[in-house]
């Protein structure tokens, strides 16, 4: 039987490895339609009761990324991750709030790996650790 982290993470997964691809083959990240895996996290809320829960969380993670996109230069994170995380991190949430911290730490490692070590400021697509750290989260909810 299916259980909704497996959905989530595997259709997320999909979704993150097809769009991570696209950016590095075109090296250009452009805006982002989620709106598959938006379903997705707003049925996993509807079919638990949770939708009031889903608007409080979606509402903070929007408005935090907000604030962060204010910050371009200094985080890197443009309207197009900004679409992925709108719904990856409600998604998160709904699975439980271990998977958000260890996203959201492992995302942070990342992406400070990938700017400061490995391409040395000269930018890259932040799907990039954004994909990592969805795919190591997933990695360490199966092993726990």
């Amino acid at each position: 039987m299916l259980t909704y982290p497996f959905v989530f993470f595997a259709l997320g997964g999909f979704n993150l490895a097809r769009l991570c691809w696209s950016d590095m083959k075109e090296l250009l990240v452009d805006q982002r339609v989620s709106s598959l895996m938006t379903g997705v996290v707003l049925t996993l809320f509807l079919l638990e009761g949770r939708i009031l829960e889903l608007l409080v969380v979606a509402f903070v993670a929007l408005f935090a990324l907000g604030e962060v996109k204010k910050h371009i230069k200094l985080v890197g994170i443009a309207e197009g991750d900004v679409s992925i995380m709108s719904w990856v991190l409600p998604g998160l949430w709904f699975i439980g709030l271990p998977y958000l911290v260890s996203f959201l730490f492992l995302y942070v490692i990342g992406f400070v790996v990938m700017r400061y070590l490995v391409v040395k400021g000269n930018g890259f697509p932040a799907s990039v650790p954004i994909t990592i750290a969805f795919c190591m989260t997933w990695i360490i909810g199966v092993l726990a």
